[in-house]
């Protein structure tokens, strides 16, 4: 993109990409490709005596005029010197805003990556559990099945046991024992069941 720049003070705008645009006094950098070509289309181009660094070199010009060129030359030096100055400080401050939002984000990616880990830490948690309850259930299940074998019933009324569970509290322990080969551990599993407090016991 193309601009027919009108400002006598423009000296030339760098490279492609580049966000700086040098002027007579010094070069100034405006952020971004973006609004240096704004400025140079809307300002430099356009309406260059609205600039504030335009106005500046033209009020340095009316006043040095009529001065010996050795006290010209050192008001241009003075203002060059002090133009950079604040070029140099509006660097400085970008470059400090820079680093505070480099400096956040590191904070952010710390955060996002330690909540990532307590995450991941919660899940593996998770899954111990199921796989606590599917072993228990898997367990439940061998142990009804086994006892309905030795007893010889196949099939239950959910509504008996259902009313067994609100009178009758169910416990359980398992003792281990050596059996008579020396070697094999044998467990055993010993039920028990008590009334409830304040419960009768079905007939």
């Amino acid at each position: 993109m193309g601009f027919y720049v009108r400002c006598p003070y423009y000296v030339s705008s760098a490279a492609y990409g580049s966000s700086t645009i040098v002027c007579e006094d010094t070069s100034r950098d405006f952020g971004s490709f973006a609004k240096k070509n704004e400025q140079l289309e809307h300002v430099c181009q356009d309406d260059w005596k609205s600039c504030q660094y335009a106005r500046e070199l033209n009020d340095l010009y009316e006043r040095t005029e009529g001065m010996n060129l050795t006290r010209r030359e050192k008001e241009h030096l003075q203002h060059t010197c002090e133009a950079q100055k604040s070029e140099m400080v509006k660097l400085k401050k970008r470059m400090k805003l820079n680093e505070h939002r480099l400096e956040q984000k590191e904070r952010d990616t710390y955060a996002a990556e330690h909540l990532a880990k307590a995450k991941a830490k919660e899940v593996l948690q998770l899954k111990e559990k199921i796989f606590i309850q599917e072993e228990q259930e898997r367990a439940l299940m061998a142990l009804i099945g086994y006892m309905a074998h030795k007893t010889g019933f196949s099939d239950f009324s959910l509504n008996q046991i259902q009313r067994f569970g609100r009178q009758y509290d169910t416990r359980y322990r398992i003792d281990s024992e050596t059996a008579s080969d020396g070697v094999e551990e044998i467990k055993r599993v010993y039920i028990e069941h008590s009334l409830k407090e304040n419960q009768e016991a079905e007939k």
